[in-house]
């Protein structure tokens, strides 16, 4: 395997561990029992046909923690865009190759 190959390898692996670890510092793991303490209640506007799917998704029950995980994930989405930008400013952009190889790695 290619120096560059492993390298991508290891930074994806970082991403991943990196990604994780700010979820759990901001709260985005599943509710506590009690107090709730860790989560902010907050308002943001949303479609109305989005409000309806997730409810047949998730139930009434299952909402909040259906719409932190959707976020959490966004973010992670972010995160990880924002640390390939980085990454292909130093080691140039990723080959076809590299991306099937990562994407395999990840989808094991």
């Amino acid at each position: 395997m290619p120096l560059t190959s492993i390298n991508n390898l290891i930074m994806i692996t970082a991403v991943r561990k990196r990604n994780a670890k700010l979820r759990r510092r901001r709260g985005a793991s599943v509710a506590p029992k009690g107090d709730g303490a860790g989560f902010e209640i907050i308002s943001v506007s949303v479609p109305r046909e989005i409000v309806r799917a997730i409810r047949a998704e998730a139930g009434k029950r299952g909402f909040s923690r259906f719409v932190a995980r959707a976020m959490a994930t966004e973010l992670t989405r972010h995160y990880q865009a924002e640390f390939v930008k980085a990454a292909e400013r130093v080691h140039g952009p990723l080959t076809e190759a590299e991306i099937r190889e990562a994407d395999a790695l990840l989808e094991a």
